[in-house]
């Protein structure tokens, strides 16, 4: 098995967070094993869901953690677990396990995963030389950087996130939800935000989590005003640096398009911006359901395998029309 990674959607301020939000959470811990579980009611039933868990040391200890689910999930009357595995391990061994593939992944299935316990002339050297640029442009304009942990200040991320929003007609969070987060997390250090002054006004903002080995780029947003500045690619590599300095070990990108897609995903754009800092394409399991129930779990998908086909005949007809 792969060392252990610890997610910090599996940590204890997460658990926190999600609470916060209204939902109810497990957490067990065991031999070899343990796990942050959220119970998500639905229309159809109820479900477990460990994002990006059960982190696990052994095939023994993935094991034990799936029967402590199955027990779990019983108590609940849950339908189903989800799990999202982290560690090496192949989908083979999985679905020995009576798991099955979900018909889509919940969490990113891959990502890019810096190593910032180089040092800074790594780290520099490290990403493009467009990046390189734009960083050397905007050093002669004076752009500053500040870390917050300031509550407050998450007024400003949600004012620059609905901008975003406005432009691109992306769905964001809700304002709440942001707002929840920095409640929850800010207090901690586990969440905060980086944000990019430029003449004394705030033009890009990071809303960041992090653990002691760890610092992720969970959301990021900015003003149109200065949009050719590229203000946010200098952020970025900020946020790097200042992860190096915190003496963290990876600053994860959260999420990119996986290699299978050939460039023909949704996520083609961002993908390339993250790659220009360099990294390490790291791929998961993706998401796995266990069947608790297994009549009603097999109605459940063939009802969604439905739905997909319907859906995608519509928006094939939509774009031959």
């Amino acid at each position: 098995m792969a060392h252990t990674i610890e997610h910090f959607l599996q940590s204890e301020y997460w658990q926190k967070f999600n609470e916060a939000l209204g939902k109810k959470t497990i957490t067990v811990t065991g031999q070899d094993f343990r796990y942050l579980a959220i119970i998500e009611k639905t229309r159809l039933g109820t479900r477990l869901y460990c994002p990006y868990g059960p982190v696990f040391t052994s095939k023994t200890g993935f094991e034990a953690a799936l029967a402590s689910l199955k027990t779990e999930a019983k108590l609940y009357g849950a339908l189903y677990i989800r799990i999202e595995p982290t560690q090496q391990i192949s989908n083979e061994t999985i679905s020995k396990f009576g798991l099955k593939k979900a018909h889509k992944d919940i969490q990113p299935l891959a990502t890019m995963l810096n190593n910032v316990a180089t040092d800074e002339a790594t780290i520099m050297a490290d990403v493009s030389q467009t990046v390189r640029q734009i960083w050397k442009k905007n050093q002669k304009r004076e752009i500053s950087f500040r870390n917050s942990y300031d509550v407050k200040d998450i007024e400003l991320f949600v004012d620059m996130a609905k901008c975003v929003s406005d432009r691109t007609g992306i769905k964001q969070h809700s304002a709440e939800y942001f707002k929840t987060l920095a409640r929850t997390l800010f207090p901690s250090k586990s969440a905060g935000i980086m944000i990019a002054d430029y003449e004394a006004k705030p033009a890009a903002a990071i809303l960041y989590l992090q653990n002691e080995s760890t610092m992720y780029y969970s959301y990021a947003a900015s003003y149109d005003t200065y949009r050719s500045f590229n203000i946010g690619t200098s952020l970025v590599l900020h946020a790097l640096l200042v992860a190096h300095r915190q003496n963290k070990r990876y600053f994860d990108f959260c999420g990119v398009a996986p290699k299978s897609s050939n460039g023909n995903h949704p996520w083609s754009g961002f993908t390339r911006f993250k790659q220009s800092f360099g990294g390490e394409y790291t791929e998961y399991a993706g998401t796995w359901e266990l069947p608790v129930k297994n009549v009603r779990y097999t109605i459940y998908r063939g009802g969604v395998a439905t739905y997909k086909i319907l859906r995608n005949t519509k928006s094939a007809v939509k774009s031959s029309s």
